[in-house]
Order: C-alpha cells, then structure tokens, then sequence
C-alpha cells in the first residue's frame, strides 16, 4: 500500500520507520520493510546509540491554574543486520517522569510499559519510573515471505489515525507473516495484550488476518478480519486458540464453530493515489444488521467506523517539501465493546484503534513545512463525543467507553453519536523541530535527534460548561514513529 508518493512524505514528515517500507503493504509501521535499507553488498552490520530523552511541559487551565510536567531520561537503541537474511531493532528509554501513567492522558506522547512509583521519604512523591520498550527481529527467509517478532506498537492504513489498529497505545508482543504474490500480499498478525483484573495482568491474544490487493499503481484494497479473545479467565488456561492460528480460516464462521464469545471485527481499506495526491478511507463493521439501516431506528447494536481522508505533498527543491492531510472520522456508539474485558478491542485499559474509542466524530486537519534540518507543523482538531456519567446511581452506558458491557445500554432505538456526556472540543497546536544530529547519515530518515517546542490550545464544551486549557512543551528526543500528542 505504501507508493512511491507515501515513501515520499514519509520524507517529508516527522514520523520516522526504521526500515524503508514495502511498496504496498497496509501496515505501516510494523515490520513488513525492504531488508536493502540496511543491507549493502551482503554486509552486516551493528548500530548502538545513547541518547537523551528529555521532555518539559507547562500546561495552565481556564481556573488560574497550572502544573509542571516532565520526563528526563535516556534512550538506549541497538539496530542492524545479519547479511541479507536477518535484521533487527531495540529500543529503551526510560528515566524519571511526574506526568500521568496513562498514555492517552499524559501530557507527553511516550508510552510507557512499567511504572514504579518513585517516594524517597516524600521528596518525589509525585514522580515514577517509566520505561518505553520496544524491539523487533525481522527474518526473510525467500523472496516472497518475511517473518517477524518482537514487542512494539503496530498501525494498519494510510491515515493519522486508524480504525483497525493505531499506534497510540502500549507496545505489546507480536508475531507476524507476510507473503508477496504479484498484486497480492497476505498479513498474518498474532498479538498478546493484557488487562488489569484487581491485583494482576490477565493476558488476552488478538489475531488479524490482512488481504492486500493491488489492481493498478494508483488503487489499493485491503480486506481486514480480527478477533479478540481471552487467554486465561479465573475458570481455565485457554492458551493461544489454535483454530484462529490457522491463517486460510474465516475468523466469524469458526468463532461460531467453537461457541465462543470472541470478539470479531471486518474492515475495509481503500487508497487511490494520483500523482502528489492520495484519497484513502476505511470502513469497520462491529455488528451491522442492514434491515436495522434500513429503518433508520438507531438500533444500538448497529456498531461501525467510518474514515475518510486526503493528504498530499509537494517537493518545492530537493531540500524543502510540503505535506497536508485532512482526514473525517466517525464510530458509532458501543463500537469495539464486548460483554468483558477480556475480549474487548483494547490493551492496558486503552483503546488500542483510535484513541478516543467510540461514540465520536472527528475532523483532523494539518499542515507541515519542511527545510534541511527544520520542519514546522500546525494542525486543528474539532470532534464532539459522548462519554459515559459516572455516578453511584447509575450503571448505564452511553457508547462512549469501550470497556463498559453494551448489556448496559440505555436504549433499545434512537442511539445518536455524542450521547451521554457530551464533549465538543476545539484544538489547535504547532509543532516546531530542527534536527541537530545525525548518528549516522546513511540511516537519516530514522536515525535523528531533534529539539523541538510544541505549543497547543484547547476549546473545551462539555454539557455547557466552558473550559479553555493552553499547553507549551519542549524538549530534545529521538522520534520512533510519531510519537507526539495530536489529539
């Protein structure tokens, strides 16, 4: 899935991908990568680097308050190649950090796999440990099939956000297949997620099958198929389900085979892509009853996503680009929720496609600028959603917190997007960076330390109280991916 025009504005932009990627795989940034963007002359090599990661924040409230936050520490990477066949990657950074343990409710965009929480006789009670672990070891046994490994973050589709899998989330393991047949290639993707029940983790593993098919230069069309399902609950050790590790089955007919309550979603993905321009979107079916469309009723069991977007870039000179996105998104109340936790569409208490989970609709806008070492963003954000009252009278759920049973629903019909709690938040922000090393010139599109300075505002509406919250952070780190706060 990823063109000449989509290698192009990974130039362009900030994010950054350790290897060069496929010329059309759906997955971006997981490990379905040329091995020759390392490899020269059938050489081997190792890279090791140190370096900062130091991040300050200051954030003030409509209420004449405000807070500090910050994040000092250190980025320890290992990558390189075994000849043609083996390549790999590590990543660590960890250091001492007083923002929140949740990533989508940090002030910073890191995320973290452990937390320890840091009170030397109450002189930092308010800072922890953090550590942000990554790694992946990609083997390419022939031509046409790669496998892979590792704990990281995984992203499917050409958007800033996704509505299969997004990579605001907890890294988490994985393993992968991948195999190439002329306009075809099949993504067989295996991962172990968790959830916090009381005391201790409880594992749960999420298996995804992707259909690539290439028609012509300029179309792409990706078929999705998902299912979550519980490891382990407190009757027996299930294990990883032999029957989805099958990757020529059809997850819905065998979720029904085995009478489980698995959660299984279907996805559609398509680009077109002419000359500077790309028009891409992506449809999600959690449960669909056409007849239920059809009457218009709202039924809640109706459960999709809807994206739609268009971005664009234009190489000024060799050393000077410019790129743009605008991108709609909409997900139904109740989407990605099940029964339990276990086999909902999230990981570590989060959701693991876009980050504000269900019942929301969004539009996504952004700008960027880039010259040698310098590169200059802004991007806006609006969305209305609908959250859930948490209250001691009440159970119900409105659709907006995937985590909550849709037994609680609140109504049979006339289930509307923003219901509940309703949000409706304006944001603007800049993103201000200039590159100021590089480790090694050969690897440049990844291999960067940057400092940079992030200024954002927000607009916030909620049940008709007004809130307006502004923010300015700075730092000096390493991008891997884009790992950045924009929503």
């Amino acid at each position: 899935m990823l063109t000449e025009f989509v290698q192009a504005q990974q130039t362009a932009q900030v994010e950054r991908f350790w290897l060069k990627p496929n010329t059309h795989s759906t997955v971006k940034s997981l490990q379905f990568y040329r091995l020759d963007s390392l490899i020269t002359n059938d050489s081997s090599q190792m890279h090791f680097r140190i370096l900062p990661d130091v991040q300050f924040a200051v954030n003030s409230f409509s209420n004449n308050t405000g807070e500090f936050k910050l994040q000092t520490g250190l980025n320890f990477s290992i990558e390189g190649n075994y000849r043609q066949k083996i390549s790999y990657m590590f990543d660590l950074r960890s250091g001492i950090s007083n923002q929140s343990i949740l990533p989508y409710n940090s002030t910073f965009q890191n995320k973290s796999m452990f937390f320890k929480d840091l009170d030397l006789e109450n002189q930092y009670k308010d800072y922890a440990f953090y550590g942000d672990l990554r790694g992946r070891v990609l083997y390419k046994p022939t031509k046409i099939v790669t496998l892979s490994s590792g704990i990281d973050k995984l992203f499917i589709g050409e958007g800033d956000r996704s509505l299969f899998l997004g990579n605001q989330g907890v890294a988490s393991p994985f393993a992968a297949l991948v195999a190439t047949f002329k306009k075809f290639e099949y993504q067989f993707i295996q991962q172990i997620w968790r959830e916090k029940e009381g005391s201790h983790f409880v594992p749960k593993g999420n298996t995804t099958h992707i259909l690539n098919f290439k028609p012509s230069k300029k179309w792409n069309v990706s078929l999705f198929e998902n299912v979550v399902y519980q490891i382990k609950d407190t009757l027996y050790n299930r294990g990883l389900e032999v029957e989805y590790l099958n990757p020529l089955i059809f997850y819905r007919p065998q979720e029904y085979n085995l009478g489980s309550s698995d959660n299984v979603l279907l996805g559609l993905h398509i680009s077109f892509s002419h000359k500077n321009t790309m028009v891409y979107g992506q449809l999600l079916l959690d449960d669909f009853l056409l007849s239920a469309i059809l009457k218009r009723n709202k039924w809640w069991s109706n459960k999709f996503g809807i994206q739609l977007g268009v971005k664009g870039w234009k190489n000024i000179d060799s050393t000077t680009h410019l790129f743009y996105r605008t991108e709609f998104n909409l997900i139904r109340p109740y989407t990605y929720s099940q029964k339990f936790s276990g086999v909902v569409m999230g990981n570590h208490g989060l959701p693991i496609a876009h980050p504000l989970g269900s019942n929301f609709i969004e539009l996504y806008q952004e700008i960027s600028f880039h010259r040698k070492k310098w590169s200059f963003e802004i991007w806006g954000q609006a969305y209305l959603k609908g959250d859930d009252w948490f209250t001691s009278a009440t159970t119900d759920s409105y659709g907006g917190d995937i985590y909550q049973s849709y037994d609680k629903h609140v109504k049979e019909f006339g289930n509307t997007i923003g219901q509940g709690k309703t949000k409706q938040i304006l944001q603007f922000g800049t993103y201000i960076s200039r590159k100021i090393k590089y480790i090694n010139p050969s690897l440049e599109q990844r291999d960067q330390l940057s400092i940079f300075i992030e200024p954002k505002i927000r607009f916030s509406n909620v049940e008709g109280e007004k809130f307006t919250n502004s923010f300015f952070t700075f730092g000096i780190i390493k991008m891997l991916g884009r790992d950045r706060r924009n929503y």
